[in-house]
């Protein structure tokens, strides 16, 4: 899902696995992590750093985390060069290393935004305003979308599918919840025609369709890499 905060500024995008959808179309709700339970499948390769570091989508309002959660390593000498962690890094370790760089003070323009509950900084409430500056500073000028769970869905929202196979399953559940646009991603290094699921797809249909169990599909173990 993306929104924008400005016209001049990038857009947030907040993920959710295809597994999800059946709930948030039906509800009009995004659940976070601690809210889960067996209903759907939490991401394996963030799900435990997410959690560790603070962000269970338990953010007041809205709020907008200009690193990449999952992967971003803040520069802190002597302790870590700066860079991407590799998938599957203790979450404990990655917390220690984000300690140690707001043990630096930085200024909220190399910290990205502000400190708070979570141990990564973020931009949140009247904060946005104000520091619209700071969003260009995310990865490829793209923060993180944070929510409070469970999120409602808004009009403005665009649900955006990364491939036609994805569309067309999506599709299938009836119109976007609330009033959300659905619509075909546009991502460099993507192709549309591409359905990485393969004979996957029928599972995750059916149970789309309250036809079937939630299928245990990884879907970071299967997702394309940009070329």
């Amino acid at each position: 899902m993306s929104a924008s905060f400005s016209t001049t500024h990038p857009f947030a995008y907040h993920t959710f696995p295809l597994t999800a959808a059946r709930s948030l179309w039906s509800s009009g709700t995004l659940l976070g992590k601690a809210d889960l339970g067996g209903a759907v499948q939490a991401r394996r390769t963030s799900a435990g750093t997410d959690h560790r570091l603070g962000f269970s989508l338990a953010d007041a309002d809205c709020s907008l985390c200009n690193w990449n959660i999952a992967v971003s390593r803040p520069g802190v000498p002597g302790v870590a060069h700066g860079g991407n962690w590799t998938r599957g890094t203790n979450p404990n370790r990655i917390a220690e290393v984000w300690r140690a760089f707001r043990a630096t003070s930085p200024d909220p323009v190399m910290a990205r935004g502000f400190w708070g509950d979570p141990e990564v900084p973020i931009l949140a409430g009247d904060q946005l305003a104000g520091n619209l500056r700071l969003l260009s500073r995310a990865p490829q000028k793209t923060p993180e979308l944070l929510l409070r769970s469970p999120a409602r869905v808004f009009a403005g929202a665009t649900i955006l599918a990364f491939s036609r196979a994805d569309l067309t399953s999506l599709q299938s559940l009836g119109p976007p919840p609330d009033g959300a646009t659905l619509s075909l991603a546009e991502l460099p290094g993507y192709d549309p025609e591409d359905d990485p699921l393969g004979p996957r797809r029928l599972a995750l249909d059916a149970f789309l369709a309250g036809q079937g169990d939630r299928p245990n599909i990884d879907f970071d173990a299967i997702r394309r890499r940009p070329k």
